[in-house]
């Protein structure tokens, strides 16, 4: 599967399925994912994020998430 593919549409996921990728992520990482951001969907660009562009997200967020775990 290309990472140009978009999730969202172009592999026929739906909103349910992008919670459930959430839900599943943070069962990955063994962390929360910051809440109202959607690795899914570009809201600034309002438009659906390629594969590639969620990947690139995921690994943007793991610094500032494990920082946030560990200040706990």
């Amino acid at each position: 599967m290309p990472g140009s593919s978009k999730p969202i549409g172009g592999l026929g996921l739906d909103s349910l399925h992008g919670v459930h990728l959430v839900l599943c992520l943070e069962d990955i990482l063994e962390m929360p994912l910051p809440p109202g951001e959607n690795p899914l969907v570009d809201d600034a660009a309002h438009r659906a994020r390629t594969l590639d562009e969620v990947a690139a997200w995921v690994l943007e967020k793991i610094p500032s998430l494990a920082e946030a775990t560990h200040a706990r």
